[in-house]
């Protein structure tokens, strides 16, 4: 995979999805707390049983990422077609734009990602990116994955981010939460003050 220049909202993307589901099945989908309770919500599964059949961690930065375990296929595939289309993952949401954040915490920008295999590009009309992030529902999440990945950025400067019990804190506390009838904003702020509230009594103990 290739990555083009940095663009803008303003700049011009010439693409429309063939439907051959392709991306579905090569792509990272790398989960945020929301994605995970959408889906959660659209099959009415609790998280634990979310993780037994859908997800995998990595932590190679000593945070814990959860992705969608999309290999050799996607589990919500079929026929070609999304099962979860209007509760997809913002990832999925993206295609084939990729989000950069930062880390001094600028503003973000977009990148095209062009798939070898994808038949989509240089297809349709022409729009603006962000025409196309509103055909998406991007903006929908845009802010929530905004101070999402704003939080995983100063989390790097924890000076207890090594410890195996920050990193099993983190997964109970972002990735093994119950459902909750409340709207996505009210639940990244719980979990986020849940996390402030652990965060305090660990730096204490240590």
């Amino acid at each position: 995979m290739s990555v083009l220049n940095a663009k803008e909202p303003h700049h011009i993307l010439k693409f429309k999805c063939k439907q051959c589901g392709h991306c579905c099945d090569s792509t990272y989908i790398q989960l945020a707390p929301f994605d995970i309770k959408n889906i959660c919500d659209t099959l009415d599964i609790s998280t634990q049983k979310f993780h037994e059949k859908y997800s995998m961690f990595n932590s190679s930065d000593n945070i814990p990422r959860c992705y969608l375990r999309n290999r050799p296929r996607c589990p919500f595939k079929e026929n070609k077609l999304c099962t979860i289309y209007n509760n997809r993952p913002l990832r999925c949401r993206l295609f084939p734009l990729g989000r950069v954040y930062p880390e001094d915490l600028n503003e973000s920008s977009f990148l095209i990602l062009p798939e070898e295999k994808c038949i989509g590009f240089d297809t349709g009309k022409k729009i603006k990116i962000s025409e196309f992030l509103e055909q998406q529902n991007v903006n929908s999440l845009d802010k929530l994955s905004e101070e999402w990945n704003h939080f995983l950025i100063t989390l790097k400067d924890n000076p207890t981010i090594e410890k195996q019990e920050f990193k099993q804190s983190f997964k109970e506390t972002f990735y093994g939460f119950e459902n909750k009838d409340a709207s996505l904003k009210e639940f990244m702020e719980e979990l986020y003050q849940k996390w402030n509230i652990i965060n305090q009594i660990y730096q204490i103990r240590v």
